[in-house]
């Protein structure tokens, strides 16, 4: 069993949509708009929840007997995971990954 939970962001991740490039570029362009407009509001919606549901889920973590560690350093942890992706071959993929959300 865990025993602490650090507080890193990771869930703040989720809020998104994947769909193929191909795919994408055949829908018609009134179809695009919509689909950005609408991953934009569900990445909203779905930030809000977490939000939302932070507190229940600290309170529900620490029923279970885990420890919340609040002041992480992330930039220590950002450096020691920037290791694990060099380690599994995938810092160009992430890199590329990160340079296409920016567009």
């Amino acid at each position: 069993m865990l025993r602490y939970v650090n507080e890193t962001k990771h869930f703040l991740l989720i809020n998104f949509q994947v769909v193929g490039e191909a795919w994408y570029q055949r829908l018609p362009a009134n179809y695009r708009q919509i689909l950005r407009e609408e991953c934009v509001r569900a990445g909203r919606e779905t930030s809000m929840r977490i939000q939302q549901e932070e507190a229940r889920i600290k309170q529900l973590v620490q029923q279970r007997g885990m420890t919340i560690v609040s002041d992480v350093d992330l930039a220590a942890f950002r450096k020691a995971a920037e290791t694990a992706y060099e380690r599994l071959g995938l810092k160009a993929v992430r890199d590329a990954l990160y340079q296409a959300l920016r567009k």
